[in-house]
């Protein structure tokens, strides 16, 4: 999954630097207004917009294969039943055990942290204290979910970001939230310069796009 994760971090930040560069090329045709005709740097400006029309709907459906193959990888992981004997899971359900299936809430969330990844063994932990009538379960249910509707969640996220060419970093922030489900990092700002042109426009100020 670490391989597929960055090739989606690759692909925002390749179309964050493709947003800039577009961006500068449109501000260097409209500098030019004084040496061509505004004819002339019209159907250049239209020329460029198209071309980045046209890059964007490929990168979405770039972003669509990643995630469709992030999700396959996701539900076989799901398949696989986990070793029970581990020391790991061992030395858990002893501190578990220790403290009669409550253990303080630090403790709890240490040994969450320590099977970020492995949806199945969080599964059982979950089980665990619910069956030990534990008022938390220490944060698991949010390293838990569902793979195809959360796909197809992040499936429209991509469509938002790229297709309609909106927030890359929304996008990203979706995306670690399901990484961080399965035990890796995303960066959840992967376009300062968006991010600035999201501040401006907020404040009613001109953003080119």
């Amino acid at each position: 999954m670490k391989t597929i994760f960055a090739k989606l971090e690759k692909l925002l930040r390749d179309v964050a630097a493709a947003r800039q560069e577009h961006k500068a090329n449109l501000e260097k045709l409209q500098a030019m207004r004084g040496v061509y005709s505004d004819q002339h740097v019209n159907e250049q400006t239209a020329k460029a917009n198209q071309v980045m029309t046209q890059f964007h709907i490929a990168m979405f459906d770039k972003a669509v294969t990643i995630l469709e193959e992030l999700r396959d990888a996701a539900i076989a992981k799901r398949g696989v039943i986990p070793a029970l004997d581990t020391p790991k899971l061992a030395n858990a359900l002893k501190l578990i055990e220790l403290s009669a299936g409550r253990p303080p809430f630090e403790v709890g969330q240490e040994i969450t942290r320590q099977f970020a990844g492995d949806p199945l063994a969080l599964a059982a932990l979950k089980d665990i204290y619910k069956a030990q009538g534990a008022a938390s379960n220490y944060g698991i249910s949010e390293l838990l979910y569902d793979p195809e509707p959360a796909f197809a969640s992040l499936v429209e996220s991509a469509r938002e970001a790229l297709y309609y060419r909106n927030s890359l970093n929304r996008f990203a922030v979706s995306i670690a939230k399901i990484a961080t489900c399965e035990g890796f990092e995303f960066p959840k700002m992967v376009d300062e310069a968006g991010a600035n042109e999201v501040m401006r426009e907020a404040a009613g100020l001109p953003v080119v796009k």
